[in-house]
């Protein structure tokens, strides 16, 4: 192989990782911004943290979990979404979603989840820009 093709083959591998890495930091982000309680600025609702604590991530199908508060600790939590985030590969589906039985009224009347993924375009932006300035772009 000619050190052409192995520039070019060491440049795409690079891409692609700098390109998984955008995408896992903007993922996690999005979900940080979506799960910040209103206390802290945020948009979500918290009481006894269960809607919270009932954030999960699965890669090929939808999340599942304790939806119902009386029957124990709401599964997920940051470090499941954290490692799922990191085992995910970009064209895998990845979902995020809140199993607690009222998250779909808790969103549709405080918008946590649509603010945060109205913002993707500008978090995708700010990561990418703090890797080019990591690798001395």
């Amino acid at each position: 192989m000619g050190k052409f093709t192995a520039d070019v083959d060491a440049w795409i591998q690079k891409s692609e990782r700098l390109m998984q890495a955008v995408a896992k930091e903007s993922v996690q982000r999005t979900v940080d911004e979506a799960q910040t309680p209103q206390a802290k600025g945020g948009r979500m609702p918290v009481d006894t943290s269960f809607l919270r604590n009932s954030c999960t991530a699965n890669i090929g199908s939808m999340p599942s979990g304790n939806s119902d508060r009386s029957a124990g600790p709401a599964s997920g939590g940051e470090q499941q979404i954290a490692s799922t985030i990191i085992t995910w590969k970009p064209g895998q589906t990845l979902y995020i979603g809140w199993v607690a039985n009222y998250a779909r009224n808790m969103e549709f009347r405080y918008g946590f989840v649509r603010m945060a993924a109205q913002k993707w375009q500008q978090t995708v932006r700010e990561v990418t820009g703090e890797l080019k300035r990591r690798a001395g772009r």
